[in-house]
């Protein structure tokens, strides 16, 4: 796995959101890019 990501860009974000109904549709939104950036990267 270390060779995979040699010379790759890793980031990491903590968010706190103030309630479940934010943190669902924040959930919604990020999942349609994870699956943008899934297509796009292999």
């Amino acid at each position: 796995m270390a060779n995979t990501l040699k010379g790759k860009t890793l980031t990491t974000w903590t968010i706190i959101l103030p309630n479940e109904n934010v943190a669902k549709k924040f959930m919604e939104s990020v999942s349609g890019h994870f699956e943008f950036m899934q297509t796009r990267s292999f």
